[in-house]
Formats: structure tokens, sequence, C-alpha cells
């Protein structure tokens, strides 16, 4: 379920959005797992977890029935921090150590993931001359609001690496490829634009923790 907060910020930012061309959409529950063609029927796999879909939230951007992009948003319980986590590297050792989103962030403190954004292969076809500065303003209005109210907000733009699934499930883990180490960190090519926001949001790139799978680099908002 939306929280109201959360539900009153979506609303004012597009109402101050309004006239740009471009409709908004809230989705929650399993309406967030619709698959849409020019999405290639992808969705954020996080929610294929009943816990995380149930305190999750989906933003759709659309011109009639053209859909141009899509971003979930997860906010942090009591029961979805137990399936959250990032990987903390040391360096000199190369050895990576699970740390959960609860050891990090109070149980008492509203927090948000800005989980897996997705453009549409049409927005990508018109080089995003149009559309895409429309859709970024809107976004940072939304993310600016959010902060204010001084909820931590969590970004993680993919990494270049690749943990093989069997290694998700260790709490530690060791790299012994030194240019693998120094891989560690480094963003992807697709999550460029999510590092800038994070920047211009003012957010805090936090030492030596990364994303769970690719281990690119992690921030925090509100910390």
């Amino acid at each position: 379920m939306i929280n109201k907060d959360f539900q009153l910020i979506f609303e004012r930012v597009v109402k101050k959005n309004e006239g740009c061309g471009i409709d908004y959409e809230l989705l929650e529950g399993g309406y967030q797992k619709k698959v849409y063609q020019d999405f290639d029927y992808d969705y954020d796999a996080r929610l294929d977890n009943d816990e995380i879909l149930k305190n999750s939230y989906t933003i759709v951007a659309r011109k009639s029935e053209q859909y141009f992009y899509k971003s979930t948003i997860i906010e942090f319980t009591k029961k979805t921090n137990f399936f959250l986590y990032f990987w903390d590297l040391d360096r000199s050792e190369g050895i990576l150590k699970k740390v959960y989103l609860k050891n990090i962030v109070k149980e008492d403190k509203r927090c948000y993931i800005m989980g897996y954004t997705q453009v549409s292969n049409s927005l990508k076809a018109m080089n995003s001359i149009s559309y895409t500065p429309r859709i970024l303003k809107f976004y940072l209005d939304l993310w600016k609001d959010i902060l204010k109210t001084n909820a931590v907000v969590v970004m993680e733009p993919c990494g270049i690496c690749h943990i093989d699934n069997d290694d998700l499930f260790s709490d530690t883990l060791k790299i012994e490829n030194k240019e693998t180490i120094k891989q560690i960190g480094k963003v992807s090519y697709q999550s460029i634009t999510s590092e800038k926001v994070a920047i211009k949001l003012g957010m805090q790139k936090i030492e030596n923790l990364y994303h769970c799978s690719t281990l690119g680099p992690v921030y925090f908002g509100n910390l």
C-alpha cells in the first residue's frame, strides 16, 4: 500500500509538472509487474519477492498509450530489510562482506530505495531530445521533495562486475583477481545517468560499499 506521505508528494510533483505533455501513473502491488513491449517485457526482478512487492511502487511516464519510462521505488520496512543488502569491500584483502540495510538505517527511519529504472526503446530511438529532459525534471523534483521530509534515500547505480548467483548466498567472498578488484565501484554505461542524479541530489557516496550483484557504488541521502 502506498503511504500517504509519498502519495501526496507524487501528486504535488505531478501538478507542478502539468503542461509538459507527459502523464504519470503510480502503480502498486501486482500492477508493477505488468510487462510492456517497449520495455522488452522486463521489470525489477526484486518484485518477485512478495514482501518487497507489497512495499514498493512503480512510476510510469506515458503520452497517450506510448510508454517512455518506468522506475521502481522500494520502501524500507522491518520485513523488507532482510532482503536488501550491499557488499563491504576490504581492498587490501580482497574480501567482500555482506552488509544489510537494517545495519545501516535505523528501523524507525523512513527509507526509500531508488530501484530499477527503465527507458523505453521508443525514447532511446528519439535520441532523448524531447522527452528525456522533462522526465528527468519530474524525477528530480520528486526526489528533492522526498529528501526534504528527512527520509533516507538510497541510490545503487549498476556496476560492471558480476557475482555468480551461487555466491549471492554467501556472507563473505574472496576476490583473488586484482584486476577485478580495480573494476569494483565503476558504473556501467546504462547507469551513468543514475549516478549523475545521485550527485545532483547531493547524495553521499559511501566508500567501500557496493551494489549486491554488480558491485557498483552506493549513494545515500539523509543518512
